[in-house]
């Protein structure tokens, strides 16, 4: 199985990536409706959770961009570029804030007791913990940011040793 390069997994999910990115452009539409929807200045509070809404769905759409950089770069064999170390500290940025979004949703909907791990009722096993998921995804992507950094900088060492 190839990973790089043409008709590879690398291809498949560039493909992907941009039915996700064409499809949340046409939602755009929907979301700026709602921002004039006469519910939503109704009250100060369902105000202030639409503008974070939109603002985390802005979010999703950087992401969604730059993952599109990323595979491409990928697809044309070129995957250690500052290019994608700078799309991966924007995506891991990205991330971060719409974790700390999910906590203010919850947070205002739910108070604080809102937030938890594993909570067992009588409807199963559920959890109020995305904020924690979001910001592990996050670092991940920052993480991997500097990683290919360091291999970029291995790589330039190597060239020069050659």
């Amino acid at each position: 199985m190839k990973y790089l390069g043409k008709r590879s997994v690398s291809s498949f999910l560039r493909k992907t990536v941009n039915i996700i990115w064409y499809i949340s452009l046409v939602l755009i539409v929907p979301n700026v409706v709602m921002l004039f929807s006469p519910t939503v200045f109704s009250n100060i509070r369902e105000f202030l959770i639409t503008i974070l809404y939109e603002i985390a769905f802005i979010a999703f759409l950087i992401i969604i961009y730059q993952l599109r950089k990323i595979f491409k770069s990928l697809t044309l064999k070129e995957p250690f570029t500052m290019e994608n170390v700078k799309s991966f500290r924007i995506i891991g940025i990205s991330i971060i804030f719409i974790g700390l979004f999910d906590l203010i949703y919850n947070v205002s909907n739910y108070g604080i007791n809102g937030f938890y791990i594993l909570h067992l009722d009588e409807q199963g096993i559920s959890s109020r913990c995305g904020v924690v998921i979001f910001l592990f995804l996050g670092i991940m992507a920052l993480v991997l940011g500097e990683i290919f950094k360091s291999a970029i900088e291995i790589k330039e060492e190597n060239n020069l040793t050659i």
